[in-house]
């Protein structure tokens, strides 16, 4: 349990321990694990053997750290710095990394837009994430390691005085855990979202909004493109070659409504919809250039909007 520190307590920001609960008879036991200013956030490894502690410090740029605490002894045992504003942390199901949200100042600026990626092997910020949204707050992972859901935050004081808190509209990102890629698709949610969970089976996402008073549930994506593959085959007329790119690939999972061709990664270039009914499940790009290496980003579109991960396509072959 962290103590972040509040009213009637050491103030808001100021708490710098840790305890721990015993949960059969749901009493503190032992002393106060001692850690950096204003622990927001922990996560426990999935062997059970660390415990990772995000302390916002005072949420300027870089003064926040992760300190990792022995389980066996209750001790720390690393400390881990260059974060901005710590406010969440969610470590993979196969515990190799650890993503830690950088909301930013606690007087709301700088306010954060980035999250820190942690090296649980060595201990080290391998990689920062840029959302460009605004406070990424919370963050969950999904049961099978392959996307990461950021709240953000976005309330921001109207003035240098503090006195009164616009919120804007809130939203979620998605990170693709195996290219740290943010994802075009952004989900629109309630005012100031501060806390997101998952579904064990990976179904729902459960946003919940501070200014709103709400929570908002987010249908996941229950689908997954395989076996795509590209190659360039051609059509011979009597004065001319059409040259075509041909897509191929199959599903598995829930069926969604249609899939999707880009030309971009952005997924803004848009080229074909392809009802998912089709069968094959193929798409034939003609007209193509000789001696050009194409690249199409496909994605499946299930209900409620909800979009897969971009699969990279590349044509570089011949069938």
């Amino acid at each position: 349990m962290n103590n972040y520190g509040g009213p009637g307590g050491l103030g808001s920001g100021n708490g710098s321990s840790i305890d721990v609960v015993d949960l059969v008879n749901d009493v503190i036991v032992g002393p106060p694990i001692l850690v950096d200013q204003a622990p927001a956030a922990l996560a426990i490894h999935p062997d059970g053997s660390r415990l990772y502690v995000a302390n916002y410090v005072d949420g300027n740029p870089g003064t926040g750290t992760v300190q990792v605490i022995d389980t066996i002894n209750n001790s720390v045992i690393d400390t881990i710095s260059g974060f901005s504003g710590p406010f969440d942390i969610a470590i993979t199901p196969d515990g190799t990394r650890a993503y830690v949200t950088n909301f930013g100042s606690n007087n709301f600026y700088p306010f954060g837009t980035t999250v820190g990626v942690i090296d649980l092997a060595t201990n080290n910020l391998i990689d920062t994430i840029n959302l460009h949204s605004i406070q990424p707050s919370s963050i969950a992972i999904t049961p099978d390691n392959r996307f990461a859901y950021v709240t953000n935050y976005n309330t921001l004081y109207s003035d240098a005085s503090f006195s009164e808190l616009i919120a804007g509209a809130g939203t979620v990102n998605i990170i693709d855990l195996s290219t740290h890629d943010v994802l075009a698709q952004t989900i629109e949610v309630d005012q100031s979202p501060a806390g997101i969970a998952i579904s064990s089976d990976g179904r729902y996402a459960y946003v919940t909004n501070y200014t709103s008073n709400t929570v908002n549930v987010i249908a996941l994506a229950d689908v997954e493109i395989i076996n795509a593959q590209g190659c360039q085959t051609q059509n011979r007329f009597l004065m001319e070659v059409d040259l075509i790119n041909k897509l191929t690939w199959s599903v598995s999972g829930e069926t969604p409504v249609s899939y999707s061709i880009y030309r971009d990664l952005a997924l803004t270039d848009l080229i074909a919809t392809i009802p998912a009914t089709t069968q094959p499940l193929e798409y034939l790009d003609h007209n193509v250039e000789p001696n050009v290496i194409y690249t199409y980003y496909l994605v499946a579109n299930g209900s409620n909007d909800v979009q897969s991960g971009p699969v990279i396509i590349v044509v570089n072959k011949s069938c």
